[in-house]
């Protein structure tokens, strides 16, 4: 059975036709593709990276080394939470 991602429910609320891809659970698309296509365009989309890998850092200076590393302020993050972010 392919693990699903925590926003699997999510997806199949919003009607995600789910294929395994690797091992996860992943939404292949939401009904019409040029519809999809038009609100992505037109609005925002977004794409679920969490399938792709768990980073845990430890330290008692790890919030200056990330304020360091990425783009976004880590700062305002709290625990167990997370953010896609370029690396500098």
């Amino acid at each position: 059975m392919a693990q699903q991602t925590p926003l699997y429910e999510q997806h199949t609320l919003c009607g995600a036709r789910m294929v395994d891809f690797h091992g996860w659970m992943m939404p292949l698309h939401y009904g019409s593709q040029i519809d999809e296509h038009h609100a992505v365009r037109g609005d925002a989309g977004m794409f679920d990276v969490s399938h792709m890998t768990i980073v845990d850092f430890h330290g008692s200076r790890i919030r200056e080394f990330l304020r360091y590393l990425l783009a976004n302020d880590v700062a305002k993050l709290t625990t167990r939470a997370k953010r896609s972010t370029p690396e500098c």
